[in-house]
């Protein structure tokens, strides 16, 4: 069984070398990484080159955006006869060392490789760290499934959609394909860092207004999602670092449960 772990990055040679360093540390070898840059400027090149093995695909180009470069992917791993792909994108890492081989062995136990496997994910607010059980979600978290690549290919994500692409795909990916749960954790990953909100609010809004069209929401709800993303840009502007990770943590997770 073959598993291709995709990882796109922009310059981000930090956070692509802690992703190339968690992945060359898997137990199992039976996979390819493949990393597609963006055609960045940073030294993103030679961080790829100190990683160069035959497990390691390093592709530079321009795309049109992360989705773009996700498409681009799946073709290349289709070259490579893959059976199942993860995205693990710079700076999101595996949780432990043998997440792979732990996947691997799932999937030859169960002979089904026409479903969706979902692990449990780490998420973190800078210090904070919340530890998402997959069987408690409503809805899948990219870093943490594998997908059936043969699916994949028949589904791309939609470019219309810059910032929520993968939400849409995995939406489909729910109704479509059945979910096992792996019962332990894939990955590791920040989620809402100061560094990776909207730079500017028209930004923040245009992330409202992508939402509000994905989920159909009416004039009510989609006012209240322009409001909800407003006040988080204004948060992050005025407040310390640590003082807005500690209030988007309690936010988030409050509303998950």
């Amino acid at each position: 069984m073959m598993l291709t772990i995709i990882t796109v990055t922009y310059n981000n040679s930090v956070g692509l070398r802690k992703t190339l360093e968690s992945v060359r540390g898997q137990t199992s070898e039976n996979y390819l990484h493949i990393v597609m840059d963006g055609d960045s400027s940073d030294n993103t090149i030679q961080v790829a080159s100190n990683f160069a093995s035959d497990k390691l695909l390093f592709i530079s180009e321009s795309d049109d955006g992360i989705y773009d470069a996700m498409n681009k992917s799946l073709d290349v791993a289709a070259r490579y006869n893959s059976d199942f792909v993860c995205f693990l994108n710079a700076g999101d890492v595996f949780s432990s060392s043998n997440v792979i081989s732990r996947f691997q062995q799932v999937v030859e136990s169960q002979h089904e490789r026409n479903c969706v496997y979902s692990g449990n994910t780490n998420v973190f607010y800078g210090d904070i760290v919340h530890s998402i059980d997959s069987e408690d979600r409503v809805d899948l978290s990219h870093q943490s499934v594998f997908i059936p690549l043969p699916w994949h290919l028949n589904h791309r994500y939609q470019l219309q959609y810059p910032i929520c692409a993968d939400r849409v795909l995995l939406s489909k990916l729910q109704e479509e394909l059945l979910t096992v749960h792996l019962g332990f954790c894939v990955s590791n990953f920040e989620l809402g860092g100061v560094s990776n909100l909207s730079k500017s609010l028209v930004e923040a809004l245009s992330h409202a207004k992508e939402l509000n069209s994905i989920y159909s929401l009416n004039f009510h709800k989609a006012i209240l999602n322009y409001g909800k993303f407003t006040i988080r840009f204004l948060l992050a502007k005025i407040l310390t670092k640590d003082c807005y990770y500690k209030i988007m943590s309690s936010y988030w997770f409050k509303k998950k449960a």
